[in-house]
């Protein structure tokens, strides 16, 4: 794995800030708590997430959220990884991703691990809540982790190097083949349980087979009584069948013979009854044509009578108005000649005014007499008006008579009809009736013998019933015998098969407790031992190039344990100086990510970071970072420390400053 970028958004005390890496050896070089190691644990976080980090330990105080975006190349492939962090009631992840080929993916953070460890090709756990421990002990181990391995117990520090090393996998297939054998013990003790019976359920097996061969023979006796007994009944049902039509005659007429006699008696009584209504019909229709006769309708046409009242009535009314308008003339000439005087010119009234009363009175006295004579006609025309409504009545009586007589004679007719047809069918009926009587008397012998091949019939019935339920009965307990011997048959077969197994399961877990298990913890102590060789070889090289010493001597030892020799006298690790402690710590980094890097194909190649690897080094041991640095071989090494020293063994620095609680990256 190769850093191209990597960029930061209120990420500790940066807020923001990209970087551009290239190959080689890369100093971040600044004072104490500027934000040197801060750009460190952002490329973790954006490889694999917070692991056992705190979210707001990551989160700039005064931001609401944050983001790394980090581009690498695996295998001459681009990759670019994209995390975020989000202030709500706490600090958590946001939104993550991975872009592979121009196609952008989106994950949870708990999805976002195993896709980096699948790009990265590391073989371990995808634990989201822990590191990854390749990642810490082959690109990137902090100071305080490194010094926490150096100075605990022999037992806790093998516990976590055999999870660098890859070597914790043959203690998991130890633990998971103790899983396998006590799963296979209980198999096999359940097994045993199981087969214990065989003995008991093979003597059951010839016991049935004995009742079976019994049972057969008893059903194969109620089989032939069964099929006697059906011929018997198929003889007796022959027989019976043989006047059934008959008796199904003398059962058809029993039903008939009723039912012919209400009808013939329901007409008759219909008959009588239609006659009688006939006659009351007759008697109606007279009445009816005499109350017709007697009613006579005179001429008047009403219409023309009412048209000729209603024009007359309303003259008399137009010239009772007239005259009226006359008469109010006729007041007002009284009144303006009382008074002289013209009321519109003031004029006095002269000889012309008493010819227009004159006038006046003369046409009153003439529509009065007009309107005498319209009256006279009026009471003419009303008295004619009431006499032709009268004779509208007795239309309308006649009407009413006619419909009522046209009715009766229709009834008539039908009653007629009715009683022509019924005196057809009475005596057809009273024929059809005699005849079928004298079949049913002729018949009623056969009734008897009916009766006695029925109970023929119903004795060979029941003795059929019963032998078949004999053969039932047998045939039942056959089946029921044969499906246990079945059932027991397949319960043998198993516990066979069961037996089988359990020899299986016996040699297995002989191969196991006796082959396998020792096998894997020879192998994992061969494994162990050549890798403790090696790392004591490279811990002395790393060591003799950092501090160059006849009397100081390190080894590994069978616990990786870092040893110290002073002049052939062993001293505790702490005995050192601050500068030997720093070398001794580089020297253990150094052979741990070699050792890693061996175990894990996809990290012969790649990057390396250091975290202030020099502290307390004296300027000599500074000095003999050169050809630590020459000896790494690894295309890309950032080194982060404030000793400004190492500018001149870098490819490429940067400068990492902090102003007013903001820290900046220039290069």
């Amino acid at each position: 794995m190769l850093l191209k970028k990597l960029e930061m958004q209120n990420i500790r005390s940066y807020a923001h800030d990209t970087i551009d890496f290239s190959e080689g050896v890369i100093l971040f070089e600044g004072d104490v708590g500027c934000g040197k190691s801060s750009i460190l644990y952002a490329i973790e976080f954006a490889l694999f997430g917070l692991g056992d980090l705190n979210a707001s330990f990551l989160l700039r105080n005064s931001a609401s959220s944050g983001f790394v975006k980090l581009d690498f190349e695996v295998n001459g492939k681009n990759y670019q990884v994209y995390r975020s962090l989000e202030k709500k009631k706490t600090v958590q992840q946001g939104e993550c991703f991975v872009i592979a080929d121009g196609q952008k993916m989106l994950y949870t953070p708990s999805e976002m691990k195993p896709a980096v460890l699948q790009i990265l090709s590391f073989k371990e756990p995808p634990n989201p809540r822990s590191q990854s421990i390749i990642y810490r002990y082959a690109v990137f181990t902090p100071q305080e982790e490194m010094k926490k391995i150096l100075e605990e117990r022999s037992e806790e520090r093998l516990q976590t190097l055999r999870k660098a090393f890859g070597v914790e996998e043959y203690r998991i297939a130890r633990d998971n083949s103790a899983i396998v054998l006590k799963d296979l013990r209980e198999e096999a003790k359940f097994l045993e349980g199981q087969t214990a019976e065989l003995p008991k359920l093979e003597e059951e097996k010839t016991q049935l087979e004995g009742k079976i061969a019994s049972l057969g023979k008893e059903s194969a006796l109620a089989a032939q009584k069964t099929s006697a007994a059906e011929e018997k009944l198929s003889q007796a049902k022959k027989h019976f069948s043989e006047i059934q039509s008959q008796l199904s005659i003398i059962n058809s007429l029993k039903s008939e013979l009723p039912l012919l006699k209400k009808r013939l008696e329901e007409k008759q009584s219909f008959l009588k009854d239609a006659l009688e209504q006939k006659g009351f019909l007759e008697g109606e229709t007279g009445d009816l044509q005499q109350q017709v006769s007697e009613i006579k309708i005179g001429e008047i046409d009403y219409s023309k009578t009412q048209e000729a009242y209603k024009k007359i009535r309303g003259q008399s009314s137009a010239l009772a108005n007239e005259i009226g308008a006359l008469q109010g003339k006729q007041r007002d000439y009284a009144q303006l000649k009382e008074k002289g005087l013209c009321p519109t010119c003031g004029q006095t009234i002269s000889g012309d005014f008493e010819k227009h009363a004159s006038e006046l009175a003369v046409q009153v006295i003439d529509k009065q007499s007009v309107l005498e004579k319209l009256k006279d006609e009026e009471e003419d025309l009303a008295a004619i008006l009431e006499k032709a409504v009268q004779q509208n009545a007795l239309m309308e009586r006649k009407k009413d008579l006619d419909k009522r007589l046209e009715k009766n004679r229709s009834d008539l007719r039908a009653l007629t009809q009715k009683i022509s047809s019924l005196h057809e069918e009475i005596p057809s009926l009273e024929k059809s009736m005699a005849e079928k009587q004298s079949v049913f008397s002729s018949l009623q012998d056969l009734e008897q013998k009916a009766k006695a091949l029925e109970k023929s019939v119903l004795d060979a019935e029941g003795e059929f019933k019963s032998a078949f339920s004999d053969k039932t009965r047998l045939e039942t307990q056959l089946n029921d015998v044969r499906q246990r011997l079945g059932e027991l048959q397949a319960r043998i077969a198993e516990k066979q098969q069961g037996r089988q197994k359990l020899g299986k399961l016996k040699e297995r877990k002989t191969w196991l407790e006796e082959h396998f298990i020792p096998s894997l913890s020879a192998i994992e102590t061969h494994v162990l031992a050549g890798l403790n060789r090696e790392f004591d070889l490279l811990f002395k090289k790393w060591f003799s190039l950092l501090v160059e010493s006849q009397d100081l001597v390190v080894a590994a030892g069978e616990q990786f344990e870092p040893l110290v020799e002073i002049n052939g006298y062993e001293h505790s690790y702490q005995t050192l100086s601050g500068g030997e402690k720093s070398a001794l710590a580089l020297a253990y980094r150094l052979a741990l990510n070699a050792l890693v890097k061996s175990v894990s194909a996809s990290m012969q190649e790649n990057l390396l970071i250091l975290d202030e690897p020099t502290d307390g080094f004296s300027k000599e041991q500074l000095g003999r970072m050169r050809s630590v640095l020459n000896e790494l071989n690894c295309k890309q090494v950032l080194l982060v420390s404030h000793e400004r020293e190492l500018e001149a063994f870098a490819d490429k620095v940067f400068k990492v400053e902090k102003k007013d609680g903001v820290s900046a990256v220039i290069s």
